[in-house]
């Protein structure tokens, strides 16, 4: 049971926890500085959620697992809070594959590695905290970090412990290999071409009068007009200045510079460690619009700066070719992608300009007058709805928020600031149209269109499906045969275009998984009947293999060298993975007979949200909360902050580098020179009584 709903989950599993193992440096919100490194269990809702061994679960870990389930549900279209995961069990398997993140970390743990400090310094060094937008070192950046009141004796110990958790993950996937026979068969089964017949399986609904007159009637406000509003606004741009350093990018480019080394050094694609490179695609009106320019460029151009929603784009067209197939040009580019960013500052400096804005114009209720006095436009918004998809002069990415920051505004009124991705606004609304219900015949079209959907959900036509389906795997030999056996499907025999699992054209075909349509015809001779296979609506056809079409020659000896490399590192992550779920079912299995799992029912019901105080104070939330173990001791002298760097990022070794520890005396600056390496003499952990924490070095100007 446990490992079928292991393997079930296992992609999402491998990945919560690989990156609790081998994750760049945090170096200032590490769990290891705040309660939750120090072991407090107070068991009143206020620390961690759950404890596994000697390991605890925070209210934060969690919530951020929760926030980013959250936020990538929305970005698919499917809105989510707290309580829906909670309901639908998502947040439950959170927590359950954070368990099972505390058990790898637990047997880290046992491995208690120790490093030379001056090791650990280094490594700080090399967090982003302390990087420019061109990704080199930082000393300004270093000093700010210094100049804070920190805990060196945390920091410390935090990084040690990523440290140790990162080598004890690459030690579990050490053995991950791929032999050159692997790679070949994998190259030819992503690029062996079929071609397929289907029928689909979609009894026709014809709903009755009857059924549309109770769709409409079961809800008429769902087919009313929805309300509209007007609006006027003015908005405080959060765009970030164009990066100064896409300038020295594109002269270096054009100056013969390795354009994959730039990627590899500057860019933030997910293509960079590739050195930018896009493969072959199509140069022509299919390309998205920041990426159009491909189409003007010759072999061996670098383009212009291309402003994109995720930032700013430098193209390089290394080779073209015409495609056979569809005799179209198709370009072998590489990118780098350069994400402008918004300082602290100046992000505060503008949220504040919208503050004085939206306080001066809720004053007054004078928009215009406010918007005169800070020098910026007062703009008109078309009228728009609560679901309207565009609005006249706000950016797309800006219509959710500024539709929904209004929909409760009353007509007049002006609102609070609606943060954008764009824009931060104040608006008032001038108009409000009420919504309106319509008549059955204005919307005849939608409510035949939704009874048909409320039959197609229903028990009785599921039945019908699977009684249908069933008859076709006992009686028909071929996809003709579905045609005369059930006439009433008035079904047809389609064919899709030929595809490889990397190029299925949903347009050409029913909207199935491509890999797993390729896994049932592959081994079948032409015109099998193959199936049922289900489509993402769970719509069951029957299908038949056509032709499949291994590489040829020409694609063996010019396109499987160039996908080698490629494919080499996917199958490595398919064999990291399989090795680390592996490892980890082994060790949930072994260890929960072991382990003391305790949970706090009440600090979990606060991290969902769904926390309830009785009247008389009694915890709302259902369980028993675990008994507090005996806190370990919290790191005893607070560590003295870092010495200075020069400019240039070298230790500066003057007494007057670091401040007084708490014994009074100047702690001394760390060595100009040490080379970072493990330490093998065992040493007191920081902390201890036995041993001060030096913090890293600050930078003198």
């Amino acid at each position: 049971m446990i490992s079928d709903v292991f393997r079930k989950h296992k992609t999402y599993i491998f990945w919560v926890m690989l990156a609790l193992l081998i994750v760049p440096f945090v170096m200032w919100g590490g769990n290891y500085g705040g309660a939750f490194g120090r072991n407090q269990y107070p068991g009143d809702g206020t620390g961690p959620i759950a404890q596994v061994g000697d390991q605890f679960i925070s209210s934060e870990e969690y919530r951020q697992y929760l926030n980013s389930e959250i936020q990538r549900r929305i970005q698919t279209g499917q809105p989510a809070t707290s309580e829906d995961l909670y309901r639908d069990g998502t947040a439950q398997k959170i927590l359950d594959e954070l368990v099972k993140s505390a058990l790898v970390r637990r047997e880290a743990d046992k491995v208690n590695l120790r490093f030379d400090r001056q090791y650990l310094v280094e490594l700080l060094k090399e967090s982003n905290e302390f990087k420019n937008e061109k990704g080199a070192f930082d000393p300004q950046l270093w000093n700010d970090a210094v100049n804070e009141e920190r805990d060196w004796n945390a920091v410390y110990e935090t990084v040690r412990r990523q440290v140790q958790q990162q080598l004890f993950g690459e030690r579990v996937l050490a053995s991950a290999r791929v032999l050159e026979s692997d790679l070949k068969k994998q190259f030819e089964d992503e690029y062996t071409k079929f071609q397929l017949k289907y029928v689909a399986i979609d009894p026709k609904i014809d709903p009755t009068p009857e059924q549309i007159q109770a769709q409409y009637d079961k809800d008429p406000a769902a087919y009313q007009t929805p309300e509209q509003r007007k609006a006027e606004f003015v908005a405080v741009s959060l765009d970030p200045p164009r990066p100064a350093v896409l300038d020295e990018m594109l002269q270096k480019a054009r100056g013969g510079a390795d354009f994959a080394e730039l990627a590899k050094q500057y860019s933030v694609s997910n293509t960079a460690q590739q050195g930018g490179t896009l493969q072959w695609i199509p140069a022509d009106e299919t390309l998205p619009p920041y990426r159009k320019v491909l189409a003007d460029l010759k072999v061996g151009d670098v383009s212009e700066p291309v402003e994109a929603p995720s930032g700013y784009y430098i193209y390089k067209v290394e080779e073209e070719r015409t495609n056979p197939e569809t005799t179209k040009r198709e370009v072998n580019a590489r990118e780098i992608l350069i994400r402008p960013q918004l300082t602290a500052e100046d992000r505060a400096s503008r949220e504040a300009q919208a503050q004085q804005l939206a306080a001066k114009a809720k004053e007054t209720g004078d928009l215009q007058a406010a918007a005169t006095a800070a020098g910026l436009p007062l703009q008109a918004a078309s009228a728009f709805s609560i679901d309207s998809p565009a609005i006249e002069n706000i950016p797309p990415q800006d219509v959710r928020p500024f539709r929904t920051g209004l929909a409760m505004i009353p007509q007049d009124a002006v609102s609070e600031i609606i943060t954008g991705s764009k824009n931060l606004y104040v608006a008032k609304v001038l108009e409000v149209t009420p919504a309106v219900v319509q008549p059955l015949e204005a919307v005849r079209d939608r409510v035949v269109q939704d009874a048909t959907e409320s039959i197609r959900k229903s028990e009785d036509y599921t039945q019908q499906v699977a009684q249908l389906v069933d008859d076709i795997k006992t009686r028909a030999k071929s996809l003709a045969d579905i045609l005369v056996l059930h006439p009433e499907l008035q079904a047809e025999i389609k064919q899709t275009g030929e595809f490889s699992v990397k190029d299925y054209n949903y347009s050409e075909g029913p909207l199935w998984n491509p890999r797993d349509v390729v896994q049932a015809v592959r081994s079948q001779a032409p015109d099998t009947l193959v199936g049922p296979l289900k489509d993402y609506l769970e719509k069951p056809h029957f299908v038949a293999l056509v032709k499949q079409t291994p590489p040829d020659e020409k694609a063996w000896s010019e396109e499987f060298p160039k996908e080698k490399e490629a494919l080499r590192a996917s199958a490595i992550r398919t064999q990291q993975t399989r090795r680390f779920e592996d490892y980890v079912l082994d060790l949930y299995e072994r260890a929960m007979q072991e382990v003391p799992v305790r949970t706090d029912p009440v600090a979990l019901a606060r991290a969902l949200g769904i926390y309830e105080e009785g009247p008389t104070g009694e915890t709302g939330a259902a369980g028993t909360t675990a008994p507090a173990p005996t806190p370990e001791a919290t790191p005893g002298d607070s560590a003295a902050t870092p010495a200075p760097l020069s400019p240039e990022g070298e230790t500066v070794n003057t007494e007057s580098a670091s401040p007084p520890d708490a014994g009074g005396e100047p702690t001394p600056a760390l060595p100009e020179t040490t080379t970072p390496s493990a330490d093998t003499t065992p040493q007191a952990a920081p902390g201890s009584d036995t041993q001060t924490a030096t913090p890293p070095p600050s930078t003198s100007n």
